[in-house]
């Protein structure tokens, strides 16, 4: 499934470090993230994660991160 981020602030360098810091934990330790989950690299940050259609590309539906 695929991942999207909507409505990004973040400068681009820092949303490609973010994404490529979640691909490398996702794909290292075998996770499967759910809808209504939350992910984060500290105890204080919590991105929350829902499933929904998706915004670009032929997946119908993708995971979001609020970042």
């Amino acid at each position: 499934m695929g991942l999207e981020i909507l409505n990004n602030t973040h400068e681009p360098t820092d949303l490609h470090t973010f994404l490529c810091n979640i691909s490398d934990y996702l794909i290292s330790q075998n996770i499967t993230l759910q809808d209504g989950e939350t992910i984060g690299f500290s105890a204080e940050e919590k991105l929350a994660i829902t499933r929904s259609p998706a915004v670009a590309g032929v997946a119908e539906e993708t995971l979001k991160i609020d970042y």
